[in-house]
């Protein structure tokens, strides 16, 4: 078999699994969960770097803005900023006034108005990306982070947050300012079609008007550290206010491979494949190496006596069997040590984006198995062709 040729994945995945002693409904489980979509989604070869999508012109010119000018300009963009956090008023008559339709906010109608603790600290800045450029909003509050997640993200509906995620891509926000002009003006063909969330992916029709199209921010909490693990235990020199530092970097550059495969594939999931793709470029943009044992420590994966999660880690196992959950940390500390292995000297040079498109469509269990090697070099050749457009 030549090596460009596909590999038979299916059986592989399942032999894995089945050393590992699972069977039946588990391993049907764990196999599905661990699966890779990306290989699978029909998208044109990007072209790195992406184009930076139109709304973010927009953003540029308030990042330059005071804190309490950069609020006012917020909620004249998003009036949700405006809203009291409540259960139940995301589908009160008010909100779907004001909100979704554009009507004036009036405190009278919400019984009150949102308000930050510490909207001094309020920044934003225009990241750029070899996906394409983002807004950054971030706040040192977390009480306020907590509150603009709740706001832009869940429909100002109260919701518990795990304290160790300090970052949150948020697709889908319509700037009701930008909308309201678009129907005066009559620019767009059809101004409603922002109300569902509409990508500008790469596999997006070309001949769609390039304005409608939602709002994306990056949402941080800056000055925490990354995963809730401090310096110390990772086994760092640095000190607590340098890890800091590094942690806010760490998540940016985290998040923004999120935006790349939600780009790039028309995918992002809170899947533990995509944990740790965005942690292996988020660690190697920030260290210079991925590091497994690094990785591990930060996911939350406690090795001894048993693999299991805890901290960050549980976000992405949620809803699984209990059967599954520790067959599942294994196989990820098999991925993470195996992707070391492959990734080794790859991704501090111009092979970067081929080696993170070469590792996302490979399928958990693959990462982790004794054949990994073989597959990551079929998926090398891919990813090649894809950068190239030399794939048909």
């Amino acid at each position: 078999m030549r090596v460009s040729d596909p590999l038979p994945r299916l059986p592989a995945r399942k032999r894995f699994l089945v050393r590992l002693g699972l069977e039946g409904r588990t391993l049907h489980e764990v196999l599905a969960y661990c699966e890779s979509p990306f290989r699978q989604a029909r998208v044109p070869p990007p072209v790195l770097p992406l184009q930076t999508e139109p709304p973010v012109a927009t953003w540029r010119q308030a990042a330059g803005l005071p804190a309490n000018a950069l609020l006012d300009r917020l909620k004249s963009w998003f009036p949700q900023l405006s809203v009291p956090i409540r259960l139940g008023i995301s589908r009160s008559d008010p909100y779907d006034a004001v909100v979704r339709r554009g009507a004036s906010f009036s405190p009278s109608q919400f019984g009150g108005t949102l308000t930050l603790l510490e909207p001094g600290e309020l920044r934003l800045a225009v990241r750029h990306h070899p996906a394409g450029a983002l807004p950054i909003l971030s706040t040192s509050s977390r009480l306020d982070f907590e509150t603009l997640f709740l706001a832009l993200a869940c429909k100002n509906e109260p919701r518990e947050l795990n304290p160790s995620i300090n970052a949150q891509l948020i697709s889908g926000l319509v700037n009701q300012e930008r909308l309201g002009a678009l129907r005066a003006g009559g620019t767009a063909r059809n101004p409603s079609s922002l109300l569902p969330e509409v990508t500008r992916d790469l596999a997006r029709p070309e001949n769609e008007d390039p304005w409608i199209c939602p709002d994306r921010l990056l949402l941080i909490c800056r000055g925490r550290p990354y995963s809730g693990v401090d310096a110390n235990t990772l086994g760092l020199e640095s000190t607590d206010e340098e890890w800091l530092g590094l942690s806010d970097e760490l998540r940016i550059e985290h998040e923004m491979t999120h935006y790349a495969t939600k780009r790039i594939f028309g995918v992002m999931r809170r899947n533990l494949l995509d944990e740790l793709l965005a942690d292996l470029m988020g660690l190697s943009h920030v260290f210079g190496d991925f590091g497994a044992e690094r990785f591990l420590r930060l996911i939350g994966i406690e090795a001894l006596p048993h693999p299991h999660f805890r901290g960050r880690g549980t976000a992405y196992v949620e809803g699984l069997s209990t059967e599954s959950i520790v067959p599942l940390s294994r196989i990820l500390e098999g991925a993470a040590h195996g992707l070391e292995e492959l990734s080794a000297r790859l991704l501090t040079g111009p092979e970067r984006a081929r080696c993170f498109l070469a590792a996302a469509s490979l399928d958990l269990e693959l990462l982790a198995s004794d054949e990994r090697a073989a597959f990551f070099a079929e998926a090398w050749e891919w990813a090649g062709r894809l950068l190239t457009k030399d794939s048909g």
